[in-house]
């Protein structure tokens, strides 16, 4: 059990170093931020940084933003999430575990309806291992299955309603960038790139409209454009000394949110940047990664959209409006993605009842479960 009083004795003591101060940019307005990054000194900057450096380009200027409006008219939104069950090492003789997919398809129209989806798998880690070609099993493999469930869940929907006239934008919670990938071994990119590749070629093909949506991205492409083009000898962009000190001090730990929470508003979006790195290399060319960010009006949020998706401006126009009205439906985060959560998601409860399930059919098929001292230990206290 956590002791409260130690614990708030350790935080009061800390707080100096685990609150960042952000108070010190309150200067960074729209058109403070539009001169650093128009200026020759800070183009030329990154232009001889780009040469040893990997650093995210980006359409038209950086300088630009734009306004849009949440929709007013009638429109199909389709938002996929997944969860899962690990494999319990506490329950001997028991090997499997448990993929969850959950998706929310809303339609606003002169007569509104939802439609729910769940769809559950179960596995055993050795038929995860000859599916996906692995010789090791892990948790993480695990959560790659389930991305690329979700991911199958949304290109078959766009099959489905592609002879219809519904053009729902789908939604991801998370990235269209694979870059958790970079650190996994060789195998694990070969094969899980390929599966995700299959999906979104299939997207692209049927010409459906989808977007990863993150909400409290930690991401710093843009704050690193400002360190490289402002803080590492750039002298010529007009900054008092203190404003440059505040800004370059920051730059190492400032997030592109809290970076554009200065410089956008509510209904502002930047323009698009390319991601960069060898799994962004990887992609076929029409689904190479891009993203812009967009403030909802609660916060700014971090929009992944592929190339083909990326070149067209009316298709981005789409996807904002859709996003800033679900963000307002579901004030502060789409209301599809929240609920597409709460139809994938596994509570303590679903879990209890699957290895009690599991427990129950272990009896009628004679065949021995026990669970580990430990196991039985936690189970008792309720943990």
């Amino acid at each position: 059990m956590l002791d409260r009083i130690k614990t708030a004795q350790l935080v009061t003591a800390a707080q100096g170093r685990i609150f960042r101060q952000a108070r010190s940019l309150r200067w960074l307005t729209k058109e403070v931020w539009q001169h650093i990054v128009t200026q020759p000194a800070f183009v030329d900057a990154l232009g001889l940084a780009r040469a040893h450096q990997s650093l995210t380009t980006w359409q038209g200027s950086l300088a630009d933003t734009v306004a849009s409006e949440p929709f007013t008219d009638a429109y199909d939104v389709i938002a996929i999430d997944g969860s899962q069950i690990y494999p319990d090492n506490h329950f001997q003789g028991i090997d499997c575990f448990l993929i969850n997919t959950g998706l929310c398809h809303l339609s606003y129209a002169e007569q509104s309806s939802v439609r729910f989806a769940v769809e559950p798998y179960l596995f055993t880690p050795q038929e995860a291992l000859l599916a996906y070609k692995q010789s090791f099993f892990s948790p993480d493999l695990v959560d790659l299955i389930r991305e690329d469930y979700e991911l199958k869940l949304l290109a078959e929907q766009a099959k489905i309603l592609s002879d219809t006239s519904q053009k729902p934008v789908g939604l991801f919670d998370g990235n269209v960038f694979f870059w958790h990938l970079e650190v996994k071994p060789q195998q694990i990119k070969t094969v899980f790139l390929e599966q995700y590749f299959k999906s979104l070629t299939l997207l692209y093909e049927q010409g459906f409209l989808y977007a990863g949506y993150l909400s409290g991205a930690r991401f710093s492409d843009l704050a690193s454009l400002l360190r490289v083009g402002l803080c590492e000898g750039s002298d010529a962009c007009q900054l008092s000394r203190s404003q440059l000190y505040d800004i370059c001090t920051m730059a190492e730990v400032l997030t592109d949110a809290e970076l554009l929470a200065f410089v956008l508003a509510p209904g502002e979006r930047t323009t698009l940047f390319s991601c960069v790195g060898a799994i962004a290399d990887a992609y076929p060319e029409h689904s190479k990664p891009w993203f812009f960010y967009l403030h909802t009006g609660e916060e700014v949020v971090r929009i992944e959209v592929p190339a083909w998706i990326a070149a067209q401006s009316e298709a981005i126009a789409h996807i904002v409006s859709c996003c800033l009205d679900q963000a307002i439906k579901g004030r502060g985060y789409p209301v599809a993605l929240a609920e597409a959560h709460a139809q994938a998601v596994v509570t303590g409860a679903d879990r209890a009842f699957f290895y009690e399930w599991i427990s129950m059919q272990s009896v009628r098929q004679q065949r021995n479960v026990a669970i580990s001292p430990k196991g039985l230990k936690k189970k008792l206290l309720g943990v």
